[in-house]
């Protein structure tokens, strides 16, 4: 009720404001009125309406404060001009509506099939692919195998401008997609990242030839040809061969350096790589004499040489020391889990 009054009230106010203007004119034209005499009845008028509109106790004082501007500036023709506009605004259903049904009918909620939630997750996780290079490209396997083919046609163009080592995984699904389109796309790429491959590691050799004592070119030669190895894109057996120059010249870094550690790491991450965990397992038992002293950054791979030697009972120990340790935001789920999985049975050291 208090609405429609003040309503009413503005009805009445902008009505007066538009006869007042009107008569005023009139006046002037019959020659009743000088001019200075019309400007004093505007400027009035004018004030009254900007001191109503800012003693009015609303919420909501547009159409007050309009009227008083329009009709300062533009005598009758404001006042008129906000008539009609608060006319149209009133006879709207809108104007009767609350902030809940303005927002259900611009932002409405649509009932979706499963199908329909399955592609729009696919859709939003590729977005976030696209705006994050550096990401987890676990979700590029999803649009590969639910995207449609413009879709995967563009992850496809995507990869080719912007492409890194941990897209490898993603381009040996593209590689393998039942699209012909998509394989001959990927088959591209995958031949543009081998050449790459082979004309980086040309020019270390070079310069490794030109400079044989020089560990740093030998340590970016080493971490070439371990790349090359892990993008995928090699047969197991050439993969195999390019694994092994990579362990000849970590092993050759790691004789020469000071700092033994990291090469090591990388020396057991190839062995177990090419299938050798024994080799693996001694080269850790150089660097960790108990399951208290396992870095972390060498855990996941003693736990691997551990299992593939069959060295149970340290694998049992490592895993029970290390279980609860670990958290989920800092360390890979997979990781925690075999760590619980591995944690039960009799304690034990861990043997050199």
């Amino acid at each position: 009720m208090r609405g429609l009054l003040n309503h009413l009230e503005f009805l009445i106010v902008v009505i007066l404001s538009v006869v007042v203007e009107l008569f005023a004119g009139y006046y002037a034209v019959e020659g009743l009125l000088n001019f200075q005499d019309i400007l004093i009845v505007h400027a009035a008028l004018s004030v009254l309406l900007l001191l109503w509109a800012g003693l009015r106790k609303l919420a909501d004082r547009r159409f007050s404060i309009t009227l008083a501007v329009a009709t300062s500036v533009m005598g009758p023709f404001g006042a008129l001009g906000t008539l009609l506009s608060f006319c149209a605004w009133f006879l709207s259903p809108h104007s009767r509506s609350d902030a809940d049904d303005w927002y259900e009918l611009l932002f409405p909620e649509w009932e979706h099939t499963p199908e329909e939630l399955i592609y729009q997750d696919v859709r939003l996780k590729k977005r976030s692919i696209m705006n994050n290079l550096d990401t987890d490209v676990a979700p590029l396997s999803d649009v590969f195998e639910n995207g449609t083919i413009d879709e995967r046609v563009e992850v496809i163009a995507y990869l080719a401008r912007n492409y890194k080592p941990h897209f490898n995984d993603a381009l040996k699904k593209a590689l393998n997609n039942d699209e012909p389109a998509i394989r001959v796309q990927a088959a591209a790429l995958a031949a543009r990242v081998e050449s790459e491959h082979r004309d980086e590691i040309s020019e270390l050799e070079k310069a490794h030839k030109a400079k044989p004592s020089d560990l740093a070119v030998l340590e970016k030669l080493a971490d070439a040809y371990d790349r090359y190895a892990l993008s995928g894109l090699l047969a197991d057996v050439t993969a195999q061969e390019v694994r092994g120059n990579a362990i000849n010249m970590y092993q050759r870094l790691a004789d020469d350096s000071e700092n033994k550690s990291n090469y090591r790491l990388s020396l057991v991450r190839l062995h177990l790589r090419n299938g050798e965990p024994y080799e693996a397992l001694s080269l850790l038992s150089k660097e960790i004499g108990s399951v208290e002293e396992i870095p972390l950054k060498m855990l996941p791979w003693t736990i691997d040489a551990l299992y593939q030697t069959a060295h149970f009972n340290e694998l049992r120990a490592a895993a029970r020391y290390w279980k609860d340790r670990l958290s989920p935001e800092d360390h890979p789920i997979a990781l925690i889990q075999s760590l619980q999985f591995w944690g039960g049975g009799e304690a034990s050291g861990y043997t050199n």
